[in-house]
């Protein structure tokens, strides 16, 4: 029977550090058939422009696949 589980990879401050994890999550489940990923971005603003450095972003991805019994 095979079943479709989730992983969720989240906290990441870029967008090139989110793709490198997925990628290295994969790459360690061979045996895992990721068939969709869904992508979100969300940010924080402290409503102070001349703070602006200190807004952070985080990209998190949720990743459907299929693991064979």
């Amino acid at each position: 029977m095979i079943k479709t589980q989730t992983k969720l990879i989240t906290g990441y401050e870029n967008g090139d550090t989110l793709d490198k994890e997925i990628n290295s999550w994969i790459n360690q489940h061979p045996d895992y058939y990721v068939y969709d990923i869904k992508f979100t971005h969300t940010a924080t603003h402290d409503n102070n422009e001349r703070d602006f450095y200190d807004d952070m972003q985080y990209f998190s991805a949720l990743l459907l696949y299929k693991v064979a019994d």
